[in-house]
């Protein structure tokens, strides 16, 4: 690992070199001009949820008159790295960073130079972010855990022993926190938790069915299934149901209350979700990426945590609140 990294800082440093002698022509000369300043937009990939925060972050910027441009990088850190030397380079106020790798942060802070990076989705460690500087927004990723957990346990009559699947996103920060909220609250409610199978399915709904079919095949009881997001959800509940496993009495919860899980929930397959707010956190993004591209602080702002973090607060979502969320 660490030679990966060493590695990495070599080509960070040559792509650098380049970048000063020759311009960043991967992304081209930006015409955008506002009142406000031009803002940088950058993603990786997008799933279901990163979609709707892209187009949500649009919507919020449109809303405020602030101009927004917006840098595809795909799955390639170097790519993200020329993006934030391009917006140091053309004096963006402040950039918008959906980072690939979470353990890059560094490298991205560099690359940007004075311009303030606004961190989304996958959340970064505390110890790359600098107050009004450089700051994450998003949500407590525990808290989404801790809700799947506590609605499981009501759901099954607040047992004492479970055997529960877990499937995990890809390794980082969020994982960590939301597999971590779910066995922390039974923890507390000193239930035994035997965990029949737990890896990681990638956040991909294939890769989730399949893992749920090892679990059924190895003959033990399923009281329940918790995912990291909806998508494996959704797996889950497709290997199940072509099981023949009564959905009502197996809850399988997920995170993100995307459309296509509040459809499944009306429909009684999954049972619960957790609501990540698009729409606030891009609120929260827009107006954070303002105040210190402006060189102010967060420090009033509603969701601040240590002028670092703006955690907006999660939402439960179960059959009602699907109802609502697909009409």
């Amino acid at each position: 690992m660490k030679t990966s990294k060493k590695i990495f800082s070599l080509i960070l440093c040559v792509v650098l070199a380049l970048s000063n002698l020759s311009g960043c022509s991967l992304f081209g000369k930006s015409e955008s001009t506002s009142s406000n300043g031009k803002y940088m937009l950058i993603m990786s990939k997008q799933d279901t949820f990163l979609t709707l925060l892209k187009e949500e972050i649009e919507k919020e910027a449109k809303n405020k008159g602030i101009t927004l441009d917006f840098v595809d990088t795909g799955e390639q850190v170097i790519d993200q790295v020329r993006a934030c030397k391009k917006a140091k380079d053309e004096n963006y106020k402040a950039i918008i960073c959906q980072a690939y790798d979470a353990d890059t942060a560094r490298q991205l802070e560099i690359a940007a130079g004075d311009v303030p990076i606004v961190f989304i989705n996958k959340r970064i460690d505390e110890k790359f972010l600098k107050e009004d500087k450089y700051i994450y927004v998003g949500s407590r990723d525990s808290e989404a855990g801790k809700m799947q957990a506590e609605y499981v346990y009501e759901k099954l009559g607040k047992p004492s022993e479970i055997n529960a699947v877990i499937l995990k996103g890809s390794s980082g920060i969020v994982t960590e926190y939301r597999t971590l909220g779910i066995k922390q609250y039974f923890q507390e409610k000193n239930v035994k938790v035997n965990y029949i199978f737990e890896d990681s399915a990638n956040w991909k709904t294939d890769i989730a069915s399949n893992y749920v079919q090892i679990a059924i095949n190895t003959k033990q009881k399923i009281d329940c299934v918790f995912a990291n997001n909806d998508l494996m959800a959704l797996g889950a509940v497709e290997a199940l149901e072509k099981n023949g496993y009564d959905l009502s009495k197996t809850p399988v919860t997920g995170v993100d209350a995307t459309v296509e899980a509040c459809q499944s929930i009306v429909d009684g397959k999954m049972q619960f979700t957790v609501l990540q707010s698009a729409e606030n956190i891009a609120k929260d993004v827009i107006q954070a990426a303002v105040i210190i591209g402006n060189g102010k602080s967060i420090k009033d702002l509603e969701h601040n945590s240590n002028q670092i973090y703006l955690f907006v607060p999660f939402e439960k979502v179960d059959k009602e609140g699907a109802k609502s969320r697909i009409k």
